[in-house]
């Protein structure tokens, strides 16, 4: 998915009301694997997670942090 695509995903998630997306969601959506989702969670990397019932959620704007923080500094080794 492309970083323009994501952000339309973040933003439709955010307008049907929802503030954390699931594991399952953010796999599908990012194309990131459970395993490797669950590997940074162990590791502190990665968006922040957290657990609610269970369940590890992934709060909507961090995601969306994570994600524009992933970007610049990958676009051109973190130089604008």
């Amino acid at each position: 998915m492309t970083d323009e695509n994501l952000t339309k995903w973040l933003d439709d998630l955010e307008a049907d009301g929802r503030t954390m997306a699931d594991v399952t969601t953010v796999e599908s959506a990012m194309g990131i694997p459970r395993a490797r989702l669950y590997e940074w969670r162990a590791l502190d990397r990665g968006p922040l997670s957290i657990r609610l019932g269970g369940k590890v959620q992934y709060p909507i704007a961090a995601l969306r942090k994570w994600l524009l923080e992933s970007a610049e500094r990958s676009s051109r080794g973190g130089v604008t």
